[in-house]
């Protein structure tokens, strides 16, 4: 089973979904959205082996872990994107 474990910024996924809901939005709805979305909360993660993580952005992944387990041997795939900087011109 391959699973995720995503360290979300919240505010720039809240930001986007305000945008693109036309009225308003709040925390509960931006952890609703989540859950409907097949991610739950873990220990400081969001977690899902349903759920769909091209739903996130790029720039909403703060930290991301692949972990599957296969004839019980665990994999992980950690993936933490550089910090956003100056553009190079």
């Amino acid at each position: 089973m391959r699973c995720a474990w995503i360290k979300i910024d919240l505010d720039r996924l809240s930001l986007r979904l305000r945008a693109t809901s036309g009225g308003s939005f709040n925390d509960w709805h931006l952890h609703r959205w989540l859950l409907d979305a097949g991610f739950h909360w873990v220990g400081g993660y969001w977690y899902t082996c349903r759920g769909d993580t091209s739903l996130l952005r790029p720039d909403e992944i703060l930290e991301k872990q692949m972990r599957e387990t296969i004839d019980g041997v665990t994999f992980i795939d950690r993936d933490v994107p550089p910090p956003p900087g100056p553009s190079a011109a």
